[in-house]
């Protein structure tokens, strides 16, 4: 079973605990979904902390790092996640999941033609073995740079991040880790969208 960490303000502090998903949380007094606390709290954008400001930063060397592998990238350049992880042990969220994935196909219908450059941020398969196989197939106009075999962690998608002039994602963690720094982001949202 995945831990789902509980999180009670009890008194003066915080109480953390760890606790297997479907055990039952110590008691408490009051109840509010994660999701519904900015309504509970009365949250406008004024009194959003950081509203304007970037919340995450990545590391300096991280970000030199890849501005010097996208040095030879003429603007503009533009970062595209297209797919989001699969839960092949989780139906349900499997299901949903594949709602959010654009195919690469449209993808490349839709952007090719612009005649600028890509840096594919996209990790995991299949996404990632279909892009290795038809890359030079969809990118006839513009360029396309696959940098998923150097994102092995956070810290180099925070790097890679502060690159690009936009990064467009469907609904991933790559989406939110741009946006945090505060790195104009363009999200590609289906027609039902899921909120949680």
């Amino acid at each position: 079973m995945q831990p789902a960490l509980v999180r009670l303000f009890l008194g003066q502090g915080l109480f953390e605990e760890v606790r297997e998903v479907g055990h039952m949380p110590p008691p408490f007094d009051h109840h509010c979904p994660l999701m519904s606390l900015p309504a509970a709290l009365e949250t406008t954008i004024d009194t959003t902390p950081y509203g304007d400001q970037p919340y995450l930063s990545a590391l300096s060397k991280d970000v030199s790092n890849w501005s010097e592998r996208l040095r030879g990238l003429s603007r503009p350049r533009v970062g595209v996640v297209w797919q989001g992880a699969l839960r092949a042990s989780r139906v349900d969220l499997d299901a949903t999941g594949r709602t959010l994935n654009v195919p690469l196909r449209l993808l490349a219908i839709a952007l090719d033609p612009l005649g600028i450059n890509f840096v594919s941020m996209q990790k995991g398969d299949p996404a990632e073995a279909e892009l290795r196989v038809r890359e030079t197939a969809f990118w006839q106009n513009g360029y396309l740079l696959n940098a998923a075999a150097q994102l092995n962690d956070f810290g180099d998608t925070a790097g890679i991040i502060k690159n690009p002039d936009l990064v467009i994602s469907v609904d991933t963690s790559t989406a939110h880790s741009v946006a945090a720094p505060g790195k104009p982001t363009g999200i590609l949202n289906r027609h039902d969208t899921c909120w949680a």
